[in-house]
């Protein structure tokens, strides 16, 4: 055990999955489930993206083009 000196820890997660560029902040979550993205229907939102064809595959779809989730108010 150290004593007397301060030390950061952190935790880094990489997926493979690559930023599509869009950002959009959770604006109603219950738990850890997300309902809307900037007030609009989180799965309205993946319909929007997917497009009606692949939309049709959920929830199998979600395993395939997955969102990220970020927590602005974590510091590194």
């Amino acid at each position: 055990m150290i004593i007397g000196k301060n030390y950061n820890t952190g935790i880094g997660v990489r997926s493979g999955f690559e930023s599509i560029g869009n950002r959009f902040y959770c604006t109603e979550a219950q738990g850890n489930t997300v309902i809307k993205f900037d007030d609009e229907s989180a799965l309205g939102l993946y319909t929007l993206f997917l497009g009606e064809e692949r939309a049709k595959r959920l929830p199998g779809t979600y395993l395939e083009y997955p969102f990220g989730l970020i927590d602005d108010k974590v510091s590194i």
